[in-house]
């Protein structure tokens, strides 16, 4: 289970600056021709998977680089559901 929950970590620790990267030469690559180009990319969630595998100490020096100064939750995690789902969003 710890190989996993390892894994899972370092491929989003990859993939989420990639898809920045991405978002950015697409508005770059695009933007003159009024495509513009999103990205969310959220934090730290509270979910059982970071409750069994988060040590106190670690959660503590997160929330304290956190700019927001909590974690994510599950209605965050709707409302940005919800937002890509508009058809304004395509």
């Amino acid at each position: 289970m710890q190989k996993t929950v390892f894994l899972v970590r370092l491929i989003t620790a990859q993939a989420k600056p990639a898809l920045v990267g991405l978002s950015g030469a697409i508005a770059k690559e695009y933007g003159i021709k009024g495509i513009t180009s999103n990205v969310v990319v959220p934090g730290m969630f509270e979910t059982d998977m970071g409750k069994g595998t988060l040590s106190e100490n670690l959660r503590k020096f997160w929330l304290l680089h956190n700019p927001m100064k909590r974690m994510g939750t599950w209605m965050i995690g709707e409302v940005l559901c919800s937002l890509v789902q508009t058809p304004q969003v395509s």
